[in-house]
């Protein structure tokens, strides 16, 4: 399937990640997320990752990809991925956003 115009991502207590066509509402990709509930999600400034926390640890996904596996990980030494989790990973990754 050709990669949609527009996306959504989900995510929620279930333990899923999903990514939705918005113009049909069709979900056509579903990730599973073991380790916790997903509290997060945040797409990269160039829309190629997509960043999702969940305790103590925050997994980067490709968007175009059909892989469930993260292209990169990150664990907190807390046990919460939150605000400055999150900055730490755009700061790092894009330092002009």
């Amino acid at each position: 399937m050709a990669q949609p115009s527009v996306i959504l991502a989900t995510a929620s207590y279930d333990h899923t990640i999903r990514f939705w066509e918005a113009k049909s509402g069709r979900c056509y990709r579903t990730i599973q997320y073991p380790d916790s509930q997903v509290n997060r999600l945040e797409i990269t400034p160039d829309k190629r990752f997509l960043a999702a926390a969940g305790n103590s640890h925050i997994r980067l996904f490709d968007v175009n990809s059909n892989s469930p596996q993260p292209v990169c990980r990150m664990f907190s030494k807390s046990n919460q991925s939150g605000p400055a989790c999150f900055r730490s990973l755009f700061t790092h990754q894009y330092p002009n956003r």
